[in-house]
């Protein structure tokens, strides 16, 4: 089924543009299990329809079999064996398993994406929505700290959606590839939103001088 592909892109593009809404009070963190949850459910969601694609050379093998696979290969065994002396061993299995989630996402994208141009712009749109939403909320705290406070210590409460101002400034940092690509390609209505989050979020990345994320 052709269609197939472009239904599970489309909810892909659908779930990033809204995980830096996904968070809990109920966790320790706030954001993180529920985040890694949301991928999962997403993906075991998006699987079948990737299954059902027919006609086409599976592009995730022909990855797996390539050069381009091996750094993988080594961080998902690094990982493993790093795991054996851990002290906490549950801790140590949501490692891995978080890491294995994240290859098996890309592998999903690259299966969804492979040679087909319009399905790319979809993702980057989807990102420039995540970027916006992070971005956006960053400013609004920004403003706050800067009406009611002149100590730079007070810019640690700018966190957006996320749970520390260096993980806001390293998904904008991320982010920024793809903000502007929407900036240089998009037309009209997605261009100014691509052009409105590349300029807020290279103000967060500047202002809030995480070492972390310009590193």
């Amino acid at each position: 089924m052709k269609w197939s592909g472009s239904i599970a892109i489309k909810i892909t593009g659908v779930g990033l543009a809204i995980l830096p809404l996904v968070m809990s009070g109920v966790t320790m963190d706030p954001v993180l299990m529920p985040r890694f949850t949301f991928l999962a459910v997403l993906l075991f969601i998006v699987s079948p329809f990737l299954l059902l694609e027919k006609g086409r050379e599976t592009p995730v093998l022909a990855f797996l079999r390539s050069t381009q696979a091996i750094p993988f290969y080594l961080f998902l065994v690094t990982a493993i064996v790093a795991s054996f002396n851990a002290i906490n061993g549950v801790e140590a299995i949501y490692g891995i398993g978080k890491e294995v989630l994240f290859f098996l996402f890309m592998l999903t994208l690259i299966h969804a994406l492979a040679g087909k141009e319009e399905r790319i712009y979809i993702l980057v749109k989807a990102i420039v929505i995540a970027g916006s939403i992070i971005s956006g909320f960053g400013i609004i705290q920004l403003v706050q700290v800067f009406l009611q406070s002149t100590d730079a210590q007070d810019l640690y409460i700018v966190r957006s959606t996320m749970a520390h101002r260096n993980l806001v400034v390293s998904s904008l940092v991320l982010a920024l590839p793809f903000l502007g690509f929407g900036t240089y390609y998009f037309k009209k209505l997605w261009k100014i939103i691509a052009g409105l989050a590349l300029i807020s979020s290279s103000l967060l990345i500047g202002l809030l001088q995480s070492r972390t994320g310009w590193l």
